[in-house]
């Protein structure tokens, strides 16, 4: 099955490019903000964009609760 993803952020270079599912991206910003992580996700998008390594940041989370 083919799916379509929104990019939602690049690096400068290009290389890097965080995107979410564009069927499910609404429920995925909604499920953030409910459990109060929408600042969490989109520092951890930020230090991948910028290829900072920090698994111990976003490696622990616990996303199905």
């Amino acid at each position: 099955m083919e799916r379509k993803a929104q990019i939602i952020q690049s690096s400068e270079d290009g290389k890097r490019k965080i995107a979410v599912d564009e069927e499910n991206g609404e429920s995925i910003f909604e499920f953030l903000e409910e459990k109060k992580l929408a600042k969490k996700f989109a520092m951890i998008c930020e230090l991948l964009i910028r290829g900072i390594k920090n698994a111990d940041l976003y490696g622990r989370e616990e996303f199905d609760t």
